[in-house]
């Protein structure tokens, strides 16, 4: 099912993406949490919400960085 990613130079380790992914909501919760006992406006739902998005955006980023760094040409860098 793969074999299409692979062939062009995409490998698909979910694994450390949904470890990242956990790490940013358990980090964003006391924060949320605080927030929501304090009644401020952006609470329990927003931070792990914000926590979990930019964590995937930069995970984003960084796998198309590597990847067209490894296309080109003399690059010497894995």
């Amino acid at each position: 099912m793969n074999d299409w990613l692979v062939s062009m130079g995409v490998e698909l380790n979910i694994i450390p993406h949904l470890v990242a992914l956990l790490a940013a909501y358990v980090l964003a919760l006391p924060i949320g949490w605080d927030r929501e006992q304090n009644e401020r406006s952006a609470g329990l739902r927003t931070f792990p919400l914000v926590a979990i998005a930019s964590c995937g955006f930069i995970q984003a980023t960084e796998t198309i960085t590597v990847a067209m760094r490894k296309r080109q040409p003399g690059s010497s860098r894995d």
